[in-house]
């Protein structure tokens, strides 16, 4: 095992969570492995030198936090920076990292934070659930101290179990994660520029086509009063547009239709697109835009970047969440998009990225890595069909439609890339069936094609779920482990693939931040979404940086059977005008 570094742990306490909206620091702890404690309320003496040293690992209970609230208060912390929930997240990322829970899972039960007594003094003092965290400060001092000091030891106790192990089994993803912090942190301090005149516009245009499908689903029922989000009223209508038999999923209890998403696709009808449309339009007024206006700070929102968000190690984001960006209807293929487009006649696809403009002087480049998933699958399986494919520069899903039914139609282009897709993602037939709409002998079909065009797919994932069944987890070549119990196996495919994914565009986004802390200060990474890297460059640096920017994307941490190649696009106005960059001109 490893041996523990010189550190200190530290938590600080907070008026609230969010530094732009007002919180800060108030008090702070420290806690030494010695035993050693001090704690700060209002005058913080002696807490700066100790920040300052760099002798001193420092160590916190989510690390990315506490540097901001540290730096707002006029704070600089030198030295390593270690984050227990990183170390938590690496050894088991099913878990939960709050600390309260880390605590009961990896600590005596004599360790426990003091909970108790807060909400014993909350309650006494009628403060709702909701309201507690920023009531922290207005705690009888010697309770705030206690609860303070009780959380920095809880931390320093959890890195001390569970670093030597970590440090040990996942020397790389330590590194990357922990190297992480203060770009994730950046990104977020940035922020992304708002245009709220334009948000407006896109409020009172949502609002619009939200009217115009009602009034085309009452017009259909002869009749006012029609709700989009009663279930009732959207059986009556496909009832009327003649459609509703054509649902056979039905829910398990009370065996109504089921109106999912999905399933409203898989109709390929006007109606169920006219339905789609009124509920997506209507969620990114109500939720999205509104959103945005509350959230802004000078017209700027600074977005939740969580690099620990999914247990495969991708980034989830939220307040708002970015990575939602809307495709007609919901997440549609392009020939589904095309078919809601044409059978609606509205695309609200482009219509929120509108309303992130680039700040004056910059251009936003972004490079996309969108096909690594399936370049994923043909790195572990070494097939060698997927490998010829993907290394031909053909398009992947007309090929196998190719070979899996003789032609490329449309249709079959669809049902190639979703048996493709579901493959990956262990979807069963019956699954399969429901999602491309055809009969189960049919999926059953498509996937025995493929099996046989790709017969190291189907070993891929015996040999996983031997794994699985030896060990209880799968490991992926960056050495993540996805812990997943028999019943789950068919979920090991898509762990080791997405997971290598997004620990490779992990690896993409620090090479990109070292490069431009070497060379190009006043560029900055913006934002992340699944496998695609948006920066903001100043406009005159981009024609002597867009070459090198998109070639250290396509490179790569670790060794890989095949290249990982990324398009490169970019915009002067807003993010909705992303083109394709002209690279090699």
């Amino acid at each position: 095992m490893s041996i523990l570094p010189n550190f200190v742990a530290i938590d600080t306490e907070c008026t609230g969570l969010n530094p732009w909206k007002g919180a800060r620091m108030f008090a702070a702890a420290a806690v030494f492995p010695s035993g050693r404690t001090l704690y700060w309320r209002d005058d913080f003496g002696g807490l700066r030198e100790l920040l300052e040293d760099a002798s001193i690992d420092k160590v916190f209970q989510n690390a990315k936090f506490d540097l901001r609230m540290l730096e707002w208060a006029g704070f600089e912390v030198k030295g390593q920076v270690w984050d227990t929930m990183i170390l938590a997240h690496l050894a088991d990322a099913s878990q939960r990292l709050a600390l309260e829970h880390l605590a009961v899972r990896y600590l005596a039960p004599s360790r426990r934070k003091v909970v108790e007594e807060l909400n014993v003094w909350f309650d006494e003092h009628k403060i709702k659930v909701a309201d507690r965290g920023k009531n922290f400060g207005n705690l009888p001092p010697e309770l705030l101290r206690k609860r303070c000091i009780s959380d920095t030891t809880l931390t320093a106790l959890l890195f001390q179990r569970l670093y030597p192990v970590i440090s040990k089994e996942f020397p790389l993803l330590i590194k990357q994660e922990h190297e992480l912090l203060p770009v994730v942190k950046k990104m977020e301090d940035r922020g992304m520029l708002i245009d709220l005149e334009e948000v407006a516009r896109q409020r009172e245009y949502m609002s619009e086509v939200t009217e115009q499908v009602v009034l085309f689903c009452e017009g259909i029922l002869g009749h006012g009063g029609f709700n989009i989000n009663s279930k009732a009223h959207l059986c009556d209508l496909l009832k009327r547009a003649g459609v509703l038999d054509q649902i056979t999923e039905r829910t398990p209890k009370t065996h109504e239709p089921q109106l999912t998403e999905q399933v409203l696709r898989g109709l390929h009808h006007p109606v169920a697109h006219m339905i789609l449309l009124g509920k997506k339009a209507d969620a990114l007024d109500s939720k999205f835009l509104r959103a945005i206006q509350k959230l802004h700070v000078d017209s700027v929102v600074h977005a939740q970047f969580n690099q620990l968000g999914t247990c495969t190690g991708r980034f989830s984001c939220s307040k708002p969440n970015l990575e939602n960006q809307p495709t007609e209807g919901g997440h549609l293929s392009s020939e589904e998009t095309e078919e809601a487009i044409l059978m609606t006649g509205t695309d609200l696809a482009p219509r929120i990225k509108r309303c992130f403009p680039c700040r004056p002087g910059f251009t936003h480049l972004h490079a996309d890595k969108s096909k690594v998933e399936v370049l994923m699958l043909a790195h572990y399986t070494r097939d060698p069909m997927l490998l010829e494919v993907m290394t031909s520069g053909l398009d992947i899903h007309e090929e196998m439609s190719m070979r899996m039914f003789g032609e490329a139609t449309k249709g079959l282009r669809v049902r190639a890339k979703v048996t493709v897709f579901g493959f990956q993602y262990g979807v069963g037939d019956e699954g399969l069936a429901k999602k491309i709409r055809c009969t189960v002998a049919e999926a059953k079909s498509y996937k025995e094609r493929l099996q046989s065009l790709c017969p190291t797919i189907q070993k891929f994932k015996r040999d996983l779920r031997r794994q699985i069944s030896e060990r209880g987890y799968v490991c992926t070549d960056h050495g993540r482990r996805h812990y997943l119990r028999r019943e789950q196996a068919y979920m090991a495919v898509n762990r080791m693939c997405q997971g290598t994914a997004a620990d490779e565009v992990k690896s993409r986004m620090l090479a990109l931040n070292r490069w431009f802390q070497q060379k190009y200060a006043d560029c900055s990474i913006l934002l992340n979404i699944h496998d695609d890297i948006g920066s903001e460059i100043p406009t005159e640096l981009v024609p002597e940086i867009a070459e090198t920017y998109h070639n250290i994307v396509e490179e790569v941490s670790i060794p890989f059977a095949l290249p990982l190649p990324a398009s490169l696009e970019s915009t002067t106005t807003t993010w909705a005008e992303l083109k394709d960059y002209p690279l090699g001109e």
